[in-house]
Protein backbone atom coordinates (compact mmCIF):
# COMPACT_ATOMS: atom_id res chain seq x y z
CA UNK A 1 0.00 0.00 0.00
CA UNK A 2 1.20 3.49 -0.85
CA UNK A 3 1.96 6.22 1.63
CA UNK A 4 1.06 9.88 1.24
CA UNK A 5 4.60 10.83 0.19
CA UNK A 6 4.26 8.82 -3.04
CA UNK A 7 1.15 10.63 -4.25
CA UNK A 8 2.77 14.02 -5.09
CA UNK A 9 5.41 12.39 -7.28
CA UNK A 10 2.83 10.46 -9.26
CA UNK A 11 0.43 13.41 -9.58
CA UNK A 12 3.13 16.03 -10.21
CA UNK A 13 1.98 18.23 -7.33
CA UNK A 14 3.25 19.21 -3.89
CA UNK A 15 2.59 17.28 -0.70
CA UNK A 16 0.60 20.30 0.50
CA UNK A 17 -1.73 20.04 -2.49
CA UNK A 18 -2.34 16.36 -1.72
CA UNK A 19 -3.09 17.27 1.88
CA UNK A 20 -5.55 19.99 0.82
CA UNK A 21 -7.37 17.60 -1.51
CA UNK A 22 -7.62 14.89 1.15
CA UNK A 23 -8.70 17.23 3.93
CA UNK A 24 -10.72 19.63 1.76
CA UNK A 25 -9.08 22.56 3.53
CA UNK A 26 -8.41 24.80 0.52
CA UNK A 27 -10.12 25.08 -2.86
CA UNK A 28 -7.86 23.18 -5.27
CA UNK A 29 -8.35 23.74 -9.00
CA UNK A 30 -10.18 20.86 -10.64
CA UNK A 31 -7.34 19.72 -12.96
CA UNK A 32 -4.97 19.37 -9.98
CA UNK A 33 -7.65 17.79 -7.82
CA UNK A 34 -8.35 15.22 -10.55
CA UNK A 35 -4.65 14.35 -10.88
CA UNK A 36 -4.34 13.85 -7.13
CA UNK A 37 -7.47 11.70 -6.93
CA UNK A 38 -6.29 9.61 -9.89
CA UNK A 39 -2.89 9.06 -8.25
CA UNK A 40 -4.66 8.03 -5.04
CA UNK A 41 -6.84 5.60 -6.99
CA UNK A 42 -3.87 4.11 -8.87
CA UNK A 43 -1.83 3.54 -5.72
CA UNK A 44 -4.69 2.40 -3.52
CA UNK A 45 -3.67 4.95 -0.89
CA UNK A 46 -5.87 5.11 2.20
CA UNK A 47 -5.19 7.51 5.07
CA UNK A 48 -4.07 5.78 8.23
CA UNK A 49 -6.79 6.00 10.86
CA UNK A 50 -4.17 5.27 13.53
CA UNK A 51 -2.05 8.25 12.45
CA UNK A 52 -5.11 10.48 12.26
CA UNK A 53 -6.15 9.43 15.75
CA UNK A 54 -2.69 10.12 17.14
CA UNK A 55 -2.65 13.55 15.50
CA UNK A 56 -6.06 14.44 16.92
CA UNK A 57 -5.01 13.24 20.36
CA UNK A 58 -1.89 15.39 20.17
CA UNK A 59 -3.93 18.46 19.18
CA UNK A 60 -6.24 18.04 22.16
CA UNK A 61 -3.32 17.72 24.58
CA UNK A 62 -1.83 21.05 23.43
CA UNK A 63 -4.94 23.02 24.35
Amino acid sequence: MANMNQIPKLAGVSLGTVSHVLNDTVKVREPLRSRVLEAIRKTGYQPSQLARGLREQSRHQRR
